[in-house]
């Protein structure tokens, strides 16, 4: 596991949901579909977002701006042991 990740990838509550972060540029970095689910309770944040994206131009235009491709770790809970997966996501900062 490479230390550097381990150390700025953090798990956020908002609202009893868990919203996967990390820094990147010394800015904290936020995976958005973990943030749609926990201000929209939607089912499909990946369609949301896209519907979101549709409906208004001016985000869209925008939106390669806000968003970023980041490694963040994510947690396998495994019956033998915890164990860590590095995975890409879509992130944003605030």
């Amino acid at each position: 596991m490479n230390q550097e990740i381990a150390q700025v990838t953090k798990i956020a509550i908002f609202r009893n949901r868990k919203i996967r972060k990390t820094i990147h540029k010394n800015e904290w970095w936020f995976v958005i579909t973990d943030v749609i689910v926990a201000l929209t309770d939607s089912q499909n944040p990946k369609q949301y977002l896209k519907n979101m994206l549709n409906r208004d131009d001016e985000l869209a235009k925008g939106w390669v701006q806000i968003e970023h491709l980041l490694l963040i770790e994510i947690f396998l809970m495994l019956e033998i042991e915890n164990n860590t997966l590095k995975m890409k996501r879509n992130c944003f900062s605030i």
